[in-house]
């Protein structure tokens, strides 16, 4: 059962003084008692006085007899404790409890305590265990005569008296203490209820607050420090509730975006449990199955997806992109991005977007098809109507970039890569073109130093890549045009190779295109120059297959370069 605030504090206040009370109580208990036994003795030295002044008026002249138990017994009636009178040897002469025979055999006395004290001080005391009387008493003695001690007079009080007077003492001050803790606690819950009235007001308002109840101000009011403690309260609690409002507003936004999207999406908490999937989402994969708090394999029932999920929130940076292949409803290729959801560097889930990429695989499958259809064709013709040899070798390259296509394509393009020079390379390659160079009276010329190191490379490939490079130059240089091959060490890491060309250039608007499968201008798009819009496409795949880099720099009217890198032996 949940206790109130303010009952809380009544209670520990209620604790506290009840503590405080307690602490008193023993206190004055204490107090009691020793207050008690020592006006009991103050008492009864006062009586002791009394009774030697009294004794010493009667008996200073007349000799001590057991006739004296008379005195013994009208001072006890009038003092109201025991006396006993002793002479000066200890012998019992008067007893106010004892007559007779019972007097004359109470034998000497001179041995205790209380007796001794009185004849070597003016008086004696003593706590003790009564043997006439068998109880704890209070004995006090005094020595009576002018010129020397006549005797001694004792008087006695039960310790039992004092005992009942502190009793007595206790259950007044018990008595006090209970209506004390009664009125205390009464206080204790009036005070605490006037505290706690605004501290109520704050847990109300805070209440509404949890509860994302913003459509009613909660202003809270206070005086004093308490005023302070509400007005900064209630300005706190404006600025949550205009950020609380924007927060809602922005998911709201990105909600409706999400749901917009045309690609799938799919949110997940660190946990990996799906927090969101948008309808293209649902409708690609035909969920139907509720995603909140399950996993991507619950719902989608894939395994590659929950692998991407899982790779995507372990991830620092970067992005996860796989293609990955579902068989329900029917038979899709999906090519998925997985991001991780950073907050200050910390991981707080992922975002999945899927994209429907069939029919884009479908037409490159139909693509390769088609282009190992016409490269089959292109070699058969080849065989009847090529008979020059340089030609025939030149023909072969461009079959065989065709038939690289599909395995450049799909990224499997093999290279066995070994410490080689580049002199021999462009040689055998310069050797290709000389009757093509000759028929269009074009001058070309090699720009290799001597001590250009060696570079790791796959001699064949590069052999392609700089086939395609010197083919595209002839084809754009008009005769009597010039045609220059260098190459220099870069960084004491790389080896720059360049193909320079003075012939009319390409437009800037297609410099992003050049590297494209079967791009090529309008211009050169004819069946005579035999271009295919694969050669430069080749280059860029076989120099990225050796770690290295392509470029291209174009001169209006004044030609192009092309370049590479690649990495030294």
């Amino acid at each position: 059962m949940r206790v109130n605030f303010r009952y809380k504090i009544a209670l520990v206040f209620t604790v506290v003084f009840l503590a405080l009370l307690l602490g008193a109580y023993l206190s004055l208990n204490e107090f009691f008692g020793a207050y008690a036994y020592q006006e009991a003795r103050t008492n009864l030295l006062k009586k002791a006085s009394y009774a030697r002044s009294f004794l010493e008026r009667y008996l200073d002249k007349e000799e001590l007899s057991y006739e004296t138990d008379e005195l013994a017994d009208t001072l006890s009636r009038d003092l109201g404790v025991g006396v006993t009178i002793l002479g000066r040897y200890g012998t019992v002469i008067g007893d106010s409890a004892l007559s007779g025979e019972a007097l004359r055999d109470t034998g000497n006395w001179l041995e205790r305590p209380e007796i001794l004290g009185a004849l070597e001080s003016e008086y004696g005391e003593s706590n003790r265990l009564s043997a006439t009387t068998n109880e704890n008493m209070l004995f006090i003695a005094s020595a009576f005569g002018e010129k020397m001690a006549l005797g001694v007079v004792r008087l006695a009080m039960p310790v039992s008296e004092v005992t009942s007077a502190v009793g007595r003492l206790e259950r007044l001050s018990v008595a006090a203490l209970l209506i004390a803790f009664v009125v205390g606690v009464i206080v204790i819950f009036a005070v605490s209820f006037l505290i706690t009235i605004p501290i109520n007001r704050f847990f109300l308002a805070m209440k509404a607050r949890a509860g994302d109840d913003f459509s009613q101000e909660a202003q809270v009011k206070a005086e004093g420090e308490m005023g302070d403690v509400a007005e900064a309260f209630n300005c706190v609690q404006e600025k949550m509730r205009a950020r609380t409002e924007d927060a809602v507003t922005s998911e709201l936004r990105l909600e409706a975006m999400l749901r917009g999207m045309f690609d799938g999406a799919m949110i997940l908490n660190l946990k990996g449990n799906i927090l969101f999937t948008n309808d293209s989402l649902k409708e690609l994969l035909s969920l139907r199955e509720k995603s909140p708090e399950k996993s991507p394999l619950e719902v989608t029932r894939n395994a590659e997806i929950q692998e991407v999920a899982e790779k995507a929130l372990k991830l620092k940076r970067g992005v996860i992109s796989r293609q990955i292949s579902v068989v329900l409803p029917r038979e899709k290729i999906l090519l998925v991005h997985a991001r991780p959801i950073l907050r200050e560097g910390n991981p707080e889930g992922a975002v999945l977007v899927f994209r429907d990429v069939t029919k884009l695989r479908r037409l490159e499958k139909i693509r390769r098809d088609l282009v190992a259809s016409e490269t089959s064709t292109r070699s058969r013709l080849s065989s009847l109507v090529v008979k020059d040899g340089a030609k025939s070798g030149l023909f072969k390259d461009s079959i065989g970039e065709l038939l690289d296509l599909p395995e450049i394509d799909l990224n499997r393009l093999v290279i066995t890569c070994a410490p080689c020079a580049i002199h021999p390379i462009v040689k055998r390659v310069l050797a290709l073109f000389k009757t093509q160079l000759e028929k269009k009276s074009l001058d070309i010329g090699a720009d290799l130093p001597k001590n250009l190191p060696k570079i790791l490379a796959d001699p064949e490939k590069l052999s392609q890549a700089f086939i395609n490079l010197i083919d595209n130059s002839i084809k754009q240089t008009p005769s009597g045009g010039k045609i220059t091959v260098k190459a220099e060490e870069k960084d004491n890491k790389f080896v720059v190779i360049s193909v320079s060309d003075t012939g009319c250039g390409i437009s800037e608007k297609n410099l992003a295109k050049l590297f494209e499968n079967f791009y090529c201008e309008d211009k050169l798009d004819s069946p005579e120059l035999g271009w295919t819009g694969l050669g430069l496409s080749v280059v860029k795949h076989i120099v990225e297959a050796h770690n290295g880099k392509t470029a291209v720099m174009i001169e209006p009217k004044k030609g192009s370069t092309f370049s590479f890198t690649i990495p030294k032996a």
